[in-house]
């Protein structure tokens, strides 16, 4: 993403363009309709324009070409909310099902860790700048997509609709992909617990830290068990090996 600014804006790239002119006495903030009339202001957002889409087209091509990546337990609450709509809202079709998968699943995580990507350990320190602003605009981009993929074409916000038309397809494929499974597991290390979330029924949360603490008292609970058996089990040999010798024992 680098120091240049990607904002098409042409309120904001008028403001970049001006503090260049030094030799013009131009005014530094402007309306939209006064910076569309300099010709390099409307050529510099074009460049901005283009530059977004490549990049935000870059992004979005990880993220649908990684589904084996995404975690079982984040493919069972988007396989759950489609389920859930469908329940709800039985005339509403495939395409606006995904929508709204798209929109929960882009908006608290995608574009969560896009804009705040040091605080799901992307980075050590938070963005700032230039870098944190266009990270916000490619998040802002893939959540139109997201919102808008139900509709209609010419229902599309203008300057997102060339990239929603060079990507919706993949994009519907991808979340098709995560919303499609019959059944995901939730499984954990030690093997104690395997929880199911069923297609038919609701989704489960299983908090995995707390049943992991709960099997590790019931085994130290058993642990304990045995000790304390073992040592009534030496008690009652010592005491029979006094009485043998004529030696009284006390309790």
């Amino acid at each position: 993403l680098g120091n240049v600014s990607l904002d098409p804006e042409l309120a904001a790239v008028y403001q970049d363009w001006v503090r260049t002119q030094r030799t013009m006495r131009l005014p530094l903030v402007v309306s939209a309709v006064e910076a569309a009339s300099y010709t390099e202001v409307q050529n510099l957002s074009r460049r901005r324009h283009r530059h977004l889409l490549h990049v935000a087209t870059h992004c979005l091509f990880d993220i649908t070409t990684s589904r084996h990546r995404i975690p079982a337990g984040l493919v069972a609450i988007c396989t759950s909310t489609l389920q859930a709509t469908r329940r709800k809202f039985t005339n509403v079709n495939a395409i606006k099902g995904y929508s709204l998968v798209g929109g929960m699943f882009f908006l608290r995580f995608v574009n969560a860790a896009l804009t705040t990507p040091s605080q799901y350990g992307l980075l050590d320190s938070p963005p700032t700048g230039t870098v944190n602003a266009n990270l916000k605009l490619v998040a802002r981009l893939m959540q139109r997509l997201s919102n808008n993929s139900g509709k209609m074409p010419d229902e599309w916000p203008a300057d997102a609709r060339k990239f929603m038309k060079a990507n919706i397809e993949k994009f519907h494929s991808f979340l098709e992909s995560i919303t499609s499974g019959s059944e995901v597991s939730v499984s954990v290390d030690s093997g104690a617990l395997n929880r199911r979330v069923q297609s038919a029924g609701t989704l489960d949360v299983v908090d995995i830290g707390e049943q992991q603490q709960n099997v590790g008292k019931a085994e130290q609970h058993g642990t304990d068990s045995n000790k304390e058996t073992d040592s009534n089990k030496e008690k009652e040999s010592n005491m029979s090996k006094l009485n043998s010798l004529g030696v009284p024992s006390h309790r």
